[in-house]
């Protein structure tokens, strides 16, 4: 007993972290949420600075006056912020849930060993995630060729299909997927579709979460990209800038 207890505590001490050296981490990680922390600080700051404030000192921490017009101008523009707000949250519910049914589905396809077309697909699909058209020949295909144009579509379709979403499901179902489970679910007489959603879809909840979310991040990085090119809009900010900041000061200025 007492080797065992003279063994667990040299273990303890071994693993047991110096007083400084937790110090130190725990400066550093400090240092580390103040750089996170004080941007949006800022960006707080600044909303309920005047705009005499702004024009003649910056972005500062320490204004000159306070104002709440930023939130009124905000409250007169109550129309248009919410109709933004809506439309972002359809075309992310939308385009998300078209794109796991289109990428699901054909991650699925490609995963059964005798399908005749799985090799040529599989290349089809790899090669545009390697090399893209570039924004010319998407915005031709889309706005003139599809007529996309001033269209929800324009936003939803272009990033709907990921290759990058189609191979990860595949790869899930190949390896996480056992054939033994699909053989038998046919020889019970059950269809693709029916096996697919009741059994393969609920084994592959990981993969399903996964590109979901990476799928509904797509939509809000990728969408503003893409949505300047292929919508027009004729609202315009009704308050136009007057004049330049300057450039951004430090906490102590």
């Amino acid at each position: 007993m007492s080797a065992k207890k003279k063994e667990t505590g040299g273990e303890i001490r071994y693993m047991r972290v110096k007083p400084v050296t937790n110090v130190l981490f725990s400066l550093v990680f400090i240092l580390l949420a103040l750089v996170c922390f004080m941007p949006a600080l800022l960006v707080l700051i600044v909303s309920f600075s005047a705009e005499s404030s702004v024009v003649s000192k910056g972005y500062s921490y320490w204004p000159n006056a306070w104002s709440l017009e930023s939130y009124r101008y905000l409250g007169r523009q109550i129309e248009y912020i919410g109709r933004a707000f809506l439309n972002s949250i359809g075309v992310t519910v939308v385009g998300t849930a078209m794109g796991l049914v289109l990428c699901s589905t054909m991650g699925y396809a490609l995963s059964r060993p005798n399908y005749r077309l799985r090799k040529f697909f599989t290349w089809y699909i790899f090669i545009p995630m390697l090399f893209s058209g570039g924004l010319v020949a998407s915005y031709m295909i889309n706005a003139q060729i599809l007529g996309l144009k001033n269209t929800y579509w324009a936003l939803i379709l272009p990033i709907c299909c990921s290759s990058f979403y189609i191979i990860i499901m595949r790869t899930f179902f190949q390896t996480s997927v056992p054939d033994a489970i699909i053989e038998s679910a046919k020889i019970d007489g059950a269809r693709q579709i029916r096996i697919f959603v009741q059994i393969v879809l609920p084994i592959s909840l990981p993969a399903v979460a996964i590109s979901s979310r990476c799928s509904t991040c797509s939509y809000r990085s990728k969408a503003r990209l893409s949505s300047s090119a292929e919508t027009a809009s004729s609202w315009r900010p009704a308050r136009p800038a007057r004049c330049l900041p300057k450039p951004c000061a430090w906490p102590w200025s």
